[in-house]
C-alpha cells in the first residue's frame, strides 16, 4: 500500500558541543517536516536512535522555525542541544548567504530566541532560554532515595549545595556531589517515577569543583555526553541568589573522562536571561548506508541523508560555537570519509566574529 508521507525524507546528522566530528552529542535534524504526523516523527526518532531528533518547518523570510523534539521514547517540550543544532541547519538550508540570523523557534506555545552566525567553515549558534524556575531544595531525608538510586550515600552529597529541581523548559533534578562523581549512575528501575514525584524529568549529577556534569536516559543504559538545557540549569544552583543581578559573566561546563567522550560548552549570564554558546559539527552521510540500514528494519522508511538534487562528494557542514578555550573550527567530511583539515583560527578570532 502506498505511504501517504513524503519519502525519501532528507535529514542531517549533527554533533553538538563537539570539538571534532563523531564527538559531542549526536542529533538528527529534519529540515522539512511539513505534514509529518507525530507518530511518524516518533518512529523516525526510534529508528535513528539518537538522544533526540528535531523536526522543523522553516520560514526563512520571517526567521520563524516551528520545531518538535523527540527522544526514542517521547516528545519533549524543550531541549537545548537540538535547538542549537537545528538553528545552524536552518541557517544553511534557508538563508545560506546570510552572515547572521536571529530566529524564533516555536516549541508548542513557547517561543525561543536563537541566533546563528556563518563562520569560515561552518556556523555558530546561541540561544536565550529565559529565566530558570526552581523547585524547593530537598531535605536530607527527601534526597536520600534519589542518591540511593544513583548508587550513592547521603555523605556523597555536597555539604552546602542541595538537591533541587531546576528548569528552563525541561525539568532536571540537579545533584551536586562532593565525592564519588565518577561512580554515580542510575542503578534502579523506576527512577523516572521517582523523579516525577518532585516534577523532574531527568537527573543531572554535578561536580561543582570540576565543573563537570553527567546525565543518562532514565533507565541508566546510555550516558548523554552533553546537552544544552541542563547545562544551563546547573549554573543556577544553589538557587536564585547565585544569579548575577545585572551585567554579564561566564561559566564553563565540561564532560570529562567519566563519559568517555569529551564535550564542552560555555554559558553567559545576561540581563534578559541565559544565552548559551556551543561548538557543533554536522556531516552528511550518503544514501546507500542509510537506506540499507533503514530498510532492514522497515521497508517503508527509506531515508537517504543526501537531499535529492544535490550531488554526492565532499560536503563540509561544520557547526561551531565560540569560547575562550574551544578548539578551532576545522573539518568537514570528504568522499573517502577522512576529515578535511582547514586552517585553524584562534579563540580571539572566534570572539571577534561575534
Amino acid at each position: 500500500m502506498p505511504t501517504p508521507y513524503r519519502l525519501p525524507l532528507p535529514y542531517r546528522q549533527v554533533d553538538v558541543f563537539a570539538a571534532r566530528p563523531f564527538a559531542g552529542n549526536g542529533l538528527a535534524v529534519f529540515p522539512d517536516a511539513r505534514g509529518l504526523p507525530a507518530p511518524l516523527m516518533q518512529q523516525l526518532a526510534r529508528e535513528l536512535n539518537q538522544f533526540e531528533a528535531i523536526f522543523l518547518e522553516i520560514d526563512g523570510p520571517s526567521r520563524w522555525v516551528r520545531a518538535r523534539i523527540f527522544t526514542v521514547d517521547e516528545e519533549l517540550p524543550f531541549a537545548g542541544h537540538p535547538v542549537l543544532g537545528a538553528a545552524a541547519v536552518a541557517h544553511q538550508e534557508a538563508l545560506p548567504e546570510a552572515e547572521h540570523v536571529a530566529w524564533t523557534f516555536g516549541l508548542g506555545e513557547r517561543g525561543v530566541l536563537v541566533e546563528s552566525w556563518r563562520a569560515p567553515h561552518g556556523f555558530r549558534a546561541r540561544m536565550d532560554q529565559g529565566v530558570a524556575q526552581f523547585g524547593p531544595p530537598l531535605s536530607a531525608a527527601q534526597a536520600a532515595p534519589f542518591l540511593a538510586g544513583l548508587g550513592l550515600e547521603p555523605g556523597d552529597a555536597h555539604a552546602t549545595l542541595p538537591l533541587q529541581m531546576v528548569t528552563t523548559g525541561l525539568p532536571y533534578l540537579i545533584v551536586p556531589l562532593r565525592r564519588r562523581f565518577g561512580e554515580a549512575r542510575i542503578r534502579v528501575a523506576g527512577y523516572e517515577a521517582l523523579l516525577a514525584t518532585i516534577g523532574a524529568k531527568f537527573v543531572y549529577v554535578v561536580d561543582p569543583e570540576g565543573p563537570e556534569g553527567r546525565t543518562w536516559d532514565n533507565q541508566g543504559l546510555v550516558e548523554d555526553v552533553a546537552t544544552g538545557q541542563r547545562g544551563r540549569a546547573d549554573r543556577r544552583l544553589p538557587g536564585p541568589p547565585r544569579r548575577p543581578s545585572g551585567g554579564s559573566g561566564s561559566s564553563p561546563s565540561s564532560r570529562g573522562p567519566a563519559a568517555g567522550d569529551p564535550a564542552s560548552s560555555a554559558s553567559r549570564w545576561r540581563r534578559t536571561g541565559i544565552s548559551s554558546r556551543c561548538r557543533s559539527r554536522a556531516t552528511w552521510s550518503r544514501s546507500p548506508t542509510a537506506s540499507s540500514r533503514a530498510s532492514s528494519r522497515d521497508a517503508h522508511l527509506r531515508l537517504p541523508l543526501r537531499p535529492p538534487g544535490r550531488r554526492p562528494g565532499p560536503r563540509p557542514v561544520a557547526l561551531a560555537g565560540v569560547g575562550d578555550h574551544h578548539p578551532p573550527l576545522v573539518r568537514g567530511r570528504g568522499a573517502g570519509g577522512a576529515p578535511h583539515p582547514h586552517p585553524a583560527s584562534s579563540p580571539a578570532d572566534h570572539d571577534r566574529r561575534l
